[in-house]
């Protein structure tokens, strides 16, 4: 039945529809160009499958090697009441799709309650986009834990002399602070929670670490 599965899946890719688990098909790039995906001039093209874009004739004036976390909140709020998970998960995949695998490394973390490194710093992408797959919403919001934790793979396994980025996904405000410390929803209001995210957020710009939100 696996077996079955696969060939129907791959027999897909190609039709120039986008379907889930897809991030483009043949000449259908939902829309990116190489310029909006920050290179300055080429031509933009889909991997034969499916699974990112073929960057390999987009050019920039200065590229860059870089070591990214990507850090993905995925408590209960980014499915209730809409699913703004699916959303982040694409676009986190369609970042790793424009990284070299024989240049960069890229991790994930993702956070709720608490914090997991659900994969280290890495060139097999692959592993990261099957890891961002099978992520699912579940608790409340500690964005302070999700920070440190992403802030620790970087400074421990981080390549000297090469840019470490952090690149934050999420839908709100911190809810959880240091203990579990609970806040509620209070979005317009400064608490123990935002300041603890905060203040993981300045030791990672402290560490050398650009953040992205």
């Amino acid at each position: 039945r696996l077996v079955i599965f696969t060939m129907l899946v791959s027999s897909v890719c190609g039709n120039s529809i986008i379907i889930q688990g897809e991030v483009c098909d043949r000449n259908n790039l939902d829309g990116k160009t190489c310029q909006s995906l920050g290179f300055d001039s080429g031509v933009l093209a889909c991997r034969s499958d499916c699974s990112g874009f073929d960057v390999s004739h987009c050019a920039s004036q200065c590229d860059v090697t870089l070591d990214t976390l990507l850090l993905l909140d995925k408590s209960r709020s980014m499915i209730d009441p809409v699913d703004k998970l699916s959303d982040a998960k694409m676009a986190a995949k369609s970042f790793v799709s424009v990284l070299d695998p024989n240049l960069d490394r890229v991790g994930l973390v993702s956070f709720a309650t608490d914090a997991q490194l659900d994969s280290g710093l890495t060139h097999q992408f692959g592993i990261v986009r099957t890891k961002i797959d099978s992520i699912l919403a579940e608790g409340a919001t500690n964005m302070g834990k999700g920070i440190l934790t992403s802030t620790q793979e970087l400074r421990n396994r981080g390549r000297i002399n090469i840019p470490h980025v952090l690149i934050l996904l999420s839908d709100g405000e911190p809810t959880l602070g240091p203990n579990n410390i609970w806040c509620g929803n209070r979005p317009t209001e400064p608490n123990v929670c935002t300041n603890y995210a905060l203040e993981q957020a300045t030791s990672a710009k402290n560490s050398g670490i650009v953040i992205y939100t």
